[in-house]
């Protein structure tokens, strides 16, 4: 949820062409990252952080998975509340 808004917004991230190795691994792992994404939606942390710490060994430069992998580190030490449901709520613009 971006700051001042209630409803959760999609972001999306774009492959830049002209990094084409990295483009062409973070393809490569794209099924790998639904799925952990999909155990992080799940609260599923343990398996979250195996699978986005495969994104990262096959694209060491997936900002993505390094993202969500620190925010499953989190979330398994300080638990999102019952109702949580994926998103991530920025405070800042």
């Amino acid at each position: 949820k971006v700051k001042g808004k209630d409803e959760p917004v999609t972001i999306f991230e774009v492959c830049n062409s002209d990094r084409e190795p990295i483009r062409e691994q973070k393809l490569g792992s794209q099924e790998k990252f639904a799925e952990a994404l999909k155990d992080y939606r799940s609260q599923k942390w343990t398996a979250a952080i195996t699978k986005f710490k495969n994104c990262l060994k096959q694209c060491p430069e997936d900002g993505a998975a390094e993202l969500y992998l620190e925010r499953c580190k989190f979330f398994k030490e300080t638990p999102p509340p019952k109702d949580w449901k994926g998103e991530q709520v920025f405070t800042q613009k």
